[in-house]
């Protein structure tokens, strides 16, 4: 795991926080390596990346399914959100 985000869970501990939710593209890399824009939510258990599909190729070869989980909403959502 990410020794910035396990010192950051350590102090939420600290602090009895269930989490962060970071969506500054500076902190995200900061917390990831990713040069990424999205939302990263951070909890006591998990980490969860929510980006589209023009971040996922970079995401995945940085990130493992045992320590981020990543949406992409595009895909969930089964439709283009570009249109009307």
């Amino acid at each position: 795991m990410n020794t910035r985000i396990r010192k950051l869970r350590e102090s939420m501990k600290n602090e009895d926080l269930d989490g962060f939710i970071i969506s500054n593209p500076t902190n995200i890399r900061y917390f990831t390596g990713l040069n990424i824009e999205g939302t990263l939510v951070i909890s006591k258990n998990e980490n969860i990346l929510i980006t589209d599909g023009r971040y996922i190729e970079d995401a995945q070869q940085f990130i493992t399914i045992s320590d981020e989980i990543i949406i992409n909403v595009r895909d969930n959502l089964g439709t283009d959100l570009n249109t009307k």
